[in-house]
Formats: structure tokens, sequence, C-alpha cells
């Protein structure tokens, strides 16, 4: 495992509660919990797999951040000796319709809860839904634009899954990257995009530029042709 301080160009991952080690936890609902995935492993293994660092898989199929989840992320982060937190939610409250506004304070009160344990908040935006969750595409649409303005607002590290989505599926309606017709939970392909995304954004590198995913290849010695996330196409 890593230790100690891994930089990239800008982005500092580093021990930041003098334990030897860097730690990542990852927060969230059945996606990060790995639900879908038909090896059973999920984004949170095949970053740390692919990053060598520790990544602790806190999902709980069914949550939704404000019916259970900032309760359970005070817990579980207090408890926790993770230097990085990612968090992940909003599937579950899209699917209850719950505004964008609600949503917004919400997961302020998250990122104010990670920082006052002295831990570092990482964002994701949310991936749309496919076929059958199609339905939810404009509120998870919305929540991944309160997510980046979040990220903004409180300088904070955001991984765009949803613009990984938009490059990468062949069509958006019915989704490579899903279980089909479901169109909720990633399948292997899926969590393998979302730890190649994220990987990305921790070490600095552009995955939706044209080289971005020569690059990541080179920095972690992949078979040539193994990253699947497409870039934004050239006009």
């Amino acid at each position: 495992m890593v230790s100690s301080i891994l930089q990239a160009q800008d982005l500092e991952l580093s021990d930041q509660n003098g334990d030897d080690n860097i730690k990542i936890l990852a927060f969230g609902d059945s996606i990060t919990d790995g639900v879908g995935d038909e090896e059973g492993i999920g984004y949170p293994d095949r970053l740390e797999q692919l990053i060598g660092i520790l990544v602790d898989n806190e999902g709980d199929p069914g949550e939704e951040l404000l019916n259970g989840g900032l309760e359970r992320l005070s817990k579980i982060v207090q408890n926790s000796n993770a230097d990085y937190v990612i968090i992940m939610e909003g599937a579950n409250d899209a699917i209850h319709q719950i505004s964008g506004p609600s949503y917004d304070r919400g997961l302020q009160k998250a990122i104010n809860l990670i920082q006052a344990i002295g831990k570092t908040p990482i964002l994701m935006t949310l991936p749309p839904g496919s076929e059958d969750h199609a339905g939810t595409v404009p509120i998870t649409n919305g929540y991944s634009s309160v997510i980046q303005d979040l990220g903004s607002i409180n300088s904070l590290t955001v991984v765009d899954l949803n613009l990984a989505w938009l490059t990468t599926c062949n069509n958006l309606f019915r989704c490579q990257l899903y279980n089909l017709p479901e169109g909720l939970h990633p399948n292997s392909t899926g969590y393998t995009v979302m730890a190649q995304t994220i990987a990305a954004k921790l070490f600095n590198i552009d995955i939706f530029s044209v080289d971005g995913a020569t690059q990541l290849e080179s920095a972690f010695g992949l078979t040539p042709g193994s990253v699947i996330v497409k870039p934004i196409p050239v006009i």
C-alpha cells in the first residue's frame, strides 16, 4: 500500500492523521456497495486495486442522503481512520423526488460534518439513469449541478461521473454501463468506468481529453486500450 505522501501535479493525497497510511472511505448507497457488479467487486475495490491505496467500502443499499444517510455518515466518519471520504448519494433521493434545494442543503451538511472531523470530502456527480430509471434523469442532473456548485464553493475535488456516462454510453437510454433494463446499478463495465474516472481525477489526469486514456494507462501500467472511458468528442 502507498504510505506517506502521494502526489499528482496539483493534488496531494496525504496521511492526514499520522498513521503512516493514506486511506479513502467510500460512502454511499447500493452503487457504492457494488450491487449489480457481476464480479461482486464494486468501484471501491476496483479503485483500490488500480491505485494501490486502501478504499473502505461503506455503501448501504437503499439509503437516501436525506433519510438516514446523514445520520449514518456521522457515525461512520467518526469511527474511521480514513483521510478522505468519497461521498456519492442521491439515486434514491431522486427516486423519491427530493427537491434540488433540499439535496443542496443536505450535501452541504455532509461536507461540513466530514470536514469538522478533520477529513477531506471528495464529491462525485451522479450518472444519468437508463431504461427503467430514465425518468429520474432530470432530477439527478439537477443534483449533479448542485454537486459541481458545492465543489466549487467549498474548493473540493469533484469526480464527474455524469460526464463519464455522457461520453462513454453508446446510447444514454440503453447504456451498456448498466444492468438493463433496470438502468440504475452499473454492471462490471460501469464500475470499472467509475474506478478509472476517480483514479484519473485523483492523479490530475484529464480522462476526457483526447489522450486521457493513454495517460491513465501509462500512469498505472495498464494494458493499452484497457481504459473504457471515452473522451469528449472533438467537433
